[in-house]
């Protein structure tokens, strides 16, 4: 989806965790169509994104 910019991080518990800025705007269509999904026996999907970039930490072991 590219209405959103999404950072993810784990807190001290190890619990993933999103912060999230919406970047785009939203229609009446946009809402009228969210609302259906939620009652849809075959719910449509969005695209994943065109662009991801994993950052890793510096120093943790899924760095080195």
């Amino acid at each position: 989806h590219e209405w959103c910019r999404s950072i993810y991080t784990k807190d001290p518990n190890d619990n993933f965790v999103e912060f999230c800025l919406t970047t785009g705007e939203f229609t009446a269509a946009d809402r009228e169509h969210a609302l259906a999904q939620l009652t849809a026996t075959e719910p449509s999907f969005s695209k994943p994104p065109v662009k991801m970039e994993i950052h890793k930490a510096k120093g943790s072991a899924a760095a080195e």
